[in-house]
């Protein structure tokens, strides 16, 4: 196993390096958003290239082989909720239970501790692979949300008359 985890900034990240993180993430949407259209790779790149210095964004990227199994990424508010730290774990599909998810989060955790933040803020589908693994590292849910989705060509016209 040539397993390595490397911290990015994807301001300054080669393009080549960001059209690769950009297709792993098109997976990801992929299956948490089955049907919506992938996020077209210019504003993928575009919005990586302009964190914010009030809300600044790290990622993590874990290769095995090269190829990337799972990606961390994190962001905090600098100017309010100065103990929050917001942040989600993605693993490839095809590489789950590997323990993956763990060694990419622990560089995660570690550096939000190190930046004074106390509580960590994520989204976990209900239901999905990650359930359990924050559970198992204790997170807890504290809120549900729903999201519904429609598409406007299927939208009956005459009810909303």
């Amino acid at each position: 196993m040539s397993l390595h985890i490397d911290q990015i900034e994807t301001s300054t990240e080669p393009e080549s390096s960001l059209r690769e993180l950009a297709a792993y993430y098109a997976v990801v949407e992929a299956e948490e958003m089955p049907g919506d259209p992938p996020t077209p790779l210019e504003q993928r790149i575009a919005d990586w290239r302009n964190i914010s210095v009030h809300y600044p964004e790290f990622r993590w990227v874990l290769r095995d082989h090269d190829r990337i199994c799972a990606v961390a990424g994190v962001a905090f508010d600098n100017d309010q909720n100065l103990e929050n730290g917001y942040g989600r774990v993605h693993v490839h599909p095809a590489m789950r239970g590997r323990g993956y998810a763990r060694a990419i989060a622990r560089p995660m955790f570690d550096f939000l501790q190190g930046h004074g933040r106390t509580r960590f803020d994520t989204m976990i589908e209900q239901g999905a692979p990650a359930e359990t693994l924050a559970r198992a590292v204790g997170l807890r849910p504290v809120f549900r949300d729903q999201r519904s989705r429609l598409t406007v060509a299927e939208l009956d016209m005459g009810l909303m008359d």
